[in-house]
């Protein structure tokens, strides 16, 4: 699976939980995400732990990942 890296507006709460709300494409589109189906942490060679979110946008399923720096779309191909 390929990286791309997108940009993303997130909610911090005072947990320190991270939550994505928008992906935002490198032309300036932005896409809501409107659910969050599954989180779970995963190595990351950055930071020691990343983040893999499985989301709904616009109906459709994708893989969105935090590295510990930058936020990516899985693409399949």
């Amino acid at each position: 699976m390929r990286r791309i890296f997108v940009g993303a507006v997130v909610r911090f709460d005072a947990a320190g939980s991270i939550t994505p709300m928008q992906i935002v494409w490198k032309d300036g589109r932005a896409y809501g995400i409107d659910r969050i189906l599954r989180a779970q942490t995963t190595p990351s060679l950055l930071c020691g732990a990343g983040y893999l979110y499985l989301v709904r946008i616009q109906g459709q399923e994708r893989e969105l990942g935090y590295d510990g720096r930058r936020w990516y779309i899985l693409s399949p191909d």
